[in-house]
């Protein structure tokens, strides 16, 4: 994919999805340490669900 100026200011553009990674992110940068099981849980089960990457899953496939 080649870029261009169009695609550039496109990506720079607010969208739909904003507001629900703006949460994600806030509760990233709140939590950043990787030392609470549950807010580790936390974030791999919202950020897996909102990505659609269903990462908690693959731990034992």
């Amino acid at each position: 994919m080649k870029l261009s100026i169009e695609k550039i200011k496109k990506a720079q553009e607010q969208n739909l999805w904003d507001f629900g990674n703006s949460v994600l992110y806030e509760m990233c940068q709140r939590a950043p340490q990787h030392t609470n099981e549950d807010e580790i849980i936390g974030k791999i089960w919202l950020i897996g669900r909102s990505c659609a990457a269903a990462i908690e899953r693959g731990a034992n496939s």
